[in-house]
């Protein structure tokens, strides 16, 4: 029963790490409460259902099934709570089976290394180290390249699903067949080198798509301030014609101060200032390039027939990089430009402002009216419609303006918050003075670099360390019940077969006096065989392990009802030994040996001197091999004395018969010794 619960204890660990690298790589689709709601609750389906095959007594037949019961299930759940679409899933749930690999390759590893160890306690808090370590590096490292790419479109997409689903179905036929533990621990490598591989293409093609997306915001940029410096150009080239055109100007006004014509001059003066204020810039801050962005901006908003109100406090020097600056102002003005187009034109009104007085945070803020109710992902952001203007943006390109914005916050110490109320859409932003500049990004990407290079080394470490110590034999799945039935008065049989390893055991089934005392043996003796069974089937000898059961009425006489049960184990070669139940009538139980002598007699020493006698005699009469002095043995292998509850029946005659499994007291080729102890010898001490 230990076995059976460190075994569920392990596959439990195995299932969860799966689980939690699907969610670490993917996004939900509905909120946090319905997601928990209805994660819980198919957990619980799947562990109850679980829970009723085990407690059937269908422990092995449980494990078998553990791909099509529990995880195909739970996948099934994972894509259905996932917002990315069915390939995108598919690709976490490959990355997540190649973290179920690893971990059963590494348990199998433990139950053919260690197995009975006195290391079984450490090795199993290190198993759980490692599912720990898979779950930290999905979470912390590729969980944000993973979402990047499956944001940026079709890239690698491939790659990143065959690379780890392809590992998994070959190393899978390795950890069915082999028993090999150095290949098993090239296997374990191999896997978790491909789990490294999978982490940094990941994270390569997410920083390749910030980069890209970097390099388009600084071309936005300067597309901005070259139109910014074109219109410059074009009111400086008006200043000069108005200049040049000022002396007809002049004339013209004192012909018409002769004449005494006011409100001519007056109507030719206003014309005047009005080509004057075109040749002029609107001035928002002191500041030229946030000024430029305001500008553009604020022109297009304009001309999209939206009133502007605004407030820009910026000095001309600002203590950070002026483009981090401007992409948040674009970012922000721009999704506001956007979202007045679909509103009523007398609606249409953005709010900015934006100030750096105190010297020591800068405040960036827009608001505009919003048409619709608006939904908020986990990461805070907007939930983009598929409406208006977002028609024209290229998949995946939505949400990563916002999300630049919120990389160039948590640059400078900051924070950023949208926010949609009352039909207003509020976008806030503050970033703090002498936190970061500019200067220090390089040390930040390099450091970065580093911990990435660090994070495979690390990781091959520690797992390497599990491997040395934590092979445990936890994954010995004793099946501590496979199927009982009962049917009254006749013999029941038992077949379960998956793959190449089955069980088939010929039971009896007792009825009447006496049958709860036999029925309780027969179940002692038939899951000491099973666990004898699993022990060779955890380690796959050869991919082909097989028990046989059956069992033989010995005797059947008014004082003894002897059943003797024979158990062949098939792996690679075979394996008998048997037990005798021997049912005293009188009595109404089972006994055992010690049962037919009198308390306190050495029945033990008596018996086995006999044995050690008649080992003697067969070695040198009959060319027979037994573990005495003498021969080869070693003494500790040397057979001494038979055990309190020493393996028996009595035959026909009524004579004791002692009887030793395959490997007890001789070789193999001996098969299972028996002998024979006459009564004379023990009429002294019986019962």
């Amino acid at each position: 029963m230990i076995i059976d619960f460190i075994k569920i204890i392990s596959e439990v660990i195995i299932f969860g790490t799966y689980v939690l690298i699907c969610a670490a790589l993917l996004e939900r689709r509905f909120s946090r409460k319905t997601t928990v709601l209805v994660s819980c609750g198919s957990l619980i389906l799947i562990f109850a259902a679980q829970a009723a095959v085990i407690l059937s007594g269908q422990f092995m037949l449980a494990l078998s099934l553990l791909p099509l019961t529990v995880y195909l299930p739970a996948t099934a759940v994972i894509c259905v709570l996932s917002k990315q679409e069915l390939f995108v899933a598919g690709e976490a749930c490959a990355v997540g089976l190649l973290g179920v690999f690893i971990l059963k390759t590494l348990d199998k590893i433990r139950v053919n290394t260690f197995s009975g160890s006195p290391w079984y306690g450490i090795t199993l808090i290190l198993f759980f180290i490692t599912a720990a370590l898979l779950v930290f590096s999905a979470f912390r490292l590729i969980g944000k390249g993973f979402k990047a790419c499956a944001a940026n479109g079709q890239r690698n997409r491939l790659l990143t699903t065959v690379l780890p689903l392809l590992v998994f179905l070959l190393m899978s036929y390795f950890l069915k067949s082999v028993t090999n533990v150095p290949v098993m621990i090239i296997s374990l490598f191999i896997a978790i080198l491909v789990y490294v591989a999978v982490a940094r293409l990941l994270l390569s093609t997410a920083e390749l798509a910030r980069m890209q997306q970097t390099e388009k915001l600084m071309w936005n940029h300067m597309e901005i301030q070259r139109r910014d410096y074109q219109n410059i150009l074009n009111k400086v080239e008006q200043g000069r014609i108005y200049r040049h055109d000022m002396r007809h100007h002049f004339l013209i006004l004192e012909e018409l101060a002769r004449r005494d014509n006011a409100p001519k001059i007056l109507d030719y003066v206003g014309k005047l200032k009005g080509g004057l204020t075109e040749t002029g810039q609107e001035i928002f801050c002191k500041n030229p390039t946030v000024n430029a962005v305001l500008s553009t901006y604020i022109s297009q908003a304009q001309r999209e027939g939206c009133v502007i109100k605004h407030k820009a406090l910026i000095p001309e020097e600002i203590p950070f990089e002026e483009m981090d600056v401007c992409i948040v102002l674009a970012n922000a003005l721009e999704n506001a430009v956007c979202a007045c187009r679909n509103l009523p034109e007398k609606e249409r009104l953005i709010k900015i402002y934006a100030d750096y007085s105190d010297k020591k945070k800068l405040i960036l803020a827009v608001k505009n009216p919003c048409m619709e109710s608006l939904e908020f992902d986990g990461d805070g952001f907007p939930v983009a419609s598929n409406t208006g203007e977002r028609e024209n943006r290229e998949p995946g390109e939505h949400g990563i303006g916002l999300r630049s914005v919120r990389a160039i916050t948590e640059k400078y110490n900051g924070l950023m918050r949208c926010k949609c109320a009352d039909g207003q859409f509020a976008f806030d932003a503050v970033l703090f003075n002498g936190q970061k500049t500019g200067t220090e990004e390089p040390v930040e990407e390099t450091a970065a670099g580093k911990r990435i290079k660090l994070f495979p080394a690390l990781f091959c470490f520690c797992l390497l360390c599990a491997v040395s110590v934590s092979l445990i034999p936890d994954a010995l799945p004793a099946a501590s019940g496979i199927p009982s039935g009962k049917s009254s008065g006749e013999a029941r049989q038992t077949k379960i077969g998956w793959g190449d390893t089955y069980i088939n055991e010929e039971l009896p089934d007792f009825t009447g006096e006496g049958a709860d005392e036999l029925n309780e043996a027969v179940e002692k003796y038939i899951q000491m065989a099973r666990e004898e069974f699993l022990w060779y089937a955890a380690r796959q000898y050869k991919g082909y392990t097989a028990e046989d059961t059956c069992h033989t009425t010995l005797l059947d006489d008014d004082r003894y009802f002897i059943l003797r049960f024979d158990t062949t184990i098939n792996a690679g070669g075979s394996v008998q030994f048997s037990r005798c139940i021997t049912f005293d009538k009188e009595a109404g139980e089972v006994i055992s040996l010690g049962r037919l002598f009198r308390e306190g007699s050495d029945y033990i020493g008596v018996i086995s001197q006999e044995i050690l006698r008649q080992m003697e005699y067969r070695v040198e009469n009959k060319g027979q091999d037994y573990y005495i002095p003498g021969g080869i043995w070693k003494p500790s292998e040397c057979f001494k004395e038979i055990d309190p509850d020493q393996n028996f029946y009595i035959d026909s005659d009524g004579q004791l018969v002692i009887v030793f499994d395959e490997y007890e007291v001789a070789p193999g080729s001996m098969g299972m010794p028996e002998f024979v102890i006459s009564d004379e010898l023990l009429c002294d001490i019986k019962e």
